[in-house]
């Protein structure tokens, strides 16, 4: 970088949290872009040899980083890759639920054998179980048998959010 593109750089940057600030509302695009162009200028600074140091409470933005410590309660409960955390999760494998009544899922879910964890994820419920065959059609026949619609069931990947959860509850199973 000449010291000129990166300080111009570095403004526009620097500019975000007064945007950050207003009305989200109106200024939601001007901030996807800011944002867009904010992990651009993360990605260039990492390829020129630069540390850059992220903090975020969204885990989706972490996903992008090559390192990440997360912290719960003011103390570190895990640093490495998105794929070392990832695989910290252990041996369970995950689906993604949507039905038309969240909690009656969660409640029927959590019954079913080889069912590990369910957490609510957004619009739906992520279920970790010990099985990888046969799940699917597990929930799929709970779900139906008690007459709640299933707008989507599959399996996925874990997402840092994943991750998180998975961790904090560990801790906080640990401290009980």
């Amino acid at each position: 970088y000449s010291a000129q593109g990166l300080g111009s750089r570095i403004d526009a940057v620097l500019a975000i949290p007064e945007l950050a600030n207003s009305d989200w509302v109106r200024r939601a695009n001007a901030i996807r872009i800011c944002l867009g162009a904010f992990w651009s200028l993360i990605y260039d600074m990492t390829k020129e040899g630069v540390t850059v140091l992220v903090t975020t409470h969204y885990m989706d933005e972490a996903e992008y980083c090559n390192r990440i410590a997360l912290m719960h309660g003011g103390k570190m409960i895990a640093l490495g890759s998105p794929s070392q955390l990832k695989k910290s999760l252990g041996d369970g494998h995950l689906f993604h639920v949507e039905s038309s009544d969240l909690l009656g899922s969660m409640t029927i879910i959590q019954g079913l054998p080889d069912v590990l964890d369910v957490a609510v994820f957004g619009a739906g419920l992520h279920v970790k179980s010990s099985q990888p065959t046969g799940m699917m059609e597990a929930i799929s026949a709970a779900l139906t048998q008690r007459g709640i619609e299933i707008r989507a069931l599959e399996p996925i990947e874990p997402s840092m959010e994943d991750v998180f959860v998975g961790l904090i509850e560990r801790e906080e199973r640990a401290a009980a």
